[in-house]
């Protein structure tokens, strides 16, 4: 067996230790900084990757763009056409302004088809989806509902909600209308 000493030197340069010393604290600042990000980056992608935002609202929020944006005139729809072609509808206002508009206008008796034919048109999307209910209400009236009945028994449900004011011509008159809220709700069945 055999004892290794080491002797320190009192009266050598303390310039070298100094180095030394700060060579260390610096290389132990970068190790600690490379193991924090390490264990950063684990730990951000050891959960899987993050869900995304639900798909229900995603399907709203996108069906409500679309709506909003596409102007009657842009539908390839022969409902859209007649109801253009018999100045029922300005051909460019967004097809939800439309269908708010032939709420307000036509909301008594079977004018209220108008809104309600205009709606099933632009909501097709859902009607061949079986796992979804959906409806579409203006101002506290389902202009279009779909599964209704299953509403109280899905686990599941997405609402969304927009508000406008908007302007109409009636009998020669400017009118201003509002505030016209629309609400969107999708449903698991």
């Amino acid at each position: 067996m055999s004892i290794i000493v080491t002797y320190i030197n009192p009266n050598a340069s303390r310039k070298g230790m100094n180095k030394r010393g700060v060579f260390f604290l610096v290389d132990a600042l970068v190790a600690v900084a490379i193991l924090i990000v390490g264990l950063v980056l684990v730990l951000q992608y050891a959960e899987g990757p993050k869900k995304d935002i639900d798909s229900e609202v995603r399907i709203l929020n996108s069906f409500l763009t679309t709506i909003s944006s596409t102007q009657m005139q842009e539908l390839d729809d022969n409902y859209a056409y007649h109801l253009i072609n018999n100045s029922v509808v300005d051909p460019e206002v967004p097809v939800y302004i439309a269908i708010a508009q032939l709420y307000q206008i036509y909301k008594s008796g079977d004018t209220l088809e108008y809104a309600v034919n205009l709606t099933k048109r632009v909501t097709k999307v859902f009607h061949n989806e079986s796992q979804y209910g959906f409806y579409y209400k203006i101002n506290e009236t389902y202009i279009y509902n779909q599964s209704f009945s299953t509403l109280n028994a899905s686990e599941k449900r997405v609402t969304l909600q927009k508000m406008t004011f908007f302007t109409y011509t009636e009998s020669g008159q400017v009118n201003l209308f509002g505030p016209v809220t629309t609400e969107v709700s999708l449903w698991i069945r």
